[in-house]
């Protein structure tokens, strides 16, 4: 039986590639350096904020100085911009409260830091659709490690085979089967396509918000 459903931030839930861009590339210009189409975002995105700024860096400047700098100017403008282009996905806000309704609990496990997984959330879902939310922090190894994942499951008491875990590239279908959850599901409207996801693990993907609902049921 379900008793829980686990999701990705970032091109599952929230439609965020263009903000990312434009504050990675804002950061890149302050720099010095060369900005990225935005449709790149969606490839440098999925394993945290470092980890995409070092894909967006030339290779030759691929070092923890310019790390810093360029993340600094990244977080400034991130937290004042975040929100000009970011919307949840079609149907996605449906979705949520009929699985609310069921009685399921809900919560997010993101790479993206901690203090502004928790903001975006709480900006275009409110205080009480999630009942537990999570972005990458200290002492906790981010995904594709399941210790995320694992970290909710204790805090609502249910087992693996009692969860669901949905995200949209090969880093979540990779946690969802490193976590052991009863299915993993990937979600075709985000950042990576069906082929990475079937490739990393997926045990079903979906093209439409409200199939997750159908395969819950």
């Amino acid at each position: 039986m379900v008793k829980a459903v686990i999701f990705d931030l970032d091109g599952t839930l929230l439609n965020t590639y263009e903000d990312l861009a434009n504050a990675v590339n804002y950061a890149l210009h302050e720099n010095g350096f060369p900005e990225h189409d935005a449709e790149k975002y969606k490839i440098f995105a999925g394993n945290g904020t470092d980890m995409m700024i070092t894909r967006a860096l030339p290779e030759g400047e691929r070092n923890d100085e310019t790390l810093q700098k360029v993340r600094k100017l990244y977080f400034e403008y991130y937290n004042a911009h975040s929100g000009e282009c970011t919307r949840p996905y079609d149907g996605i806000v449906e979705m949520l409260s009929e699985l609310k309704a069921c009685g399921l609990k809900l919560a997010v496990v993101s790479n993206k830091i901690d203090f502004m997984t928790r903001a975006v959330v709480k900006e275009y879902f409110g205080d009480g659709m999630f009942d537990f939310v999570t972005g990458q922090c200290d002492g906790i190894i981010p995904k594709p490690d399941p210790s995320m994942v694992l970290k909710v499951m204790k805090e609502f008491d249910v087992l693996p085979s009692e969860c669901i875990f949905v995200g949209d590239s090969g880093v979540d279908a990779e946690t969802g089967v490193n976590a052991k959850v009863l299915l993993t599901v990937g979600v075709l409207w985000g950042f990576r396509g069906k082929e990475e996801l079937i490739g990393c693990g997926a045990d079903v993907v979906i093209s439409k918000a409200s199939q997750l609902l159908e395969y819950i049921k």
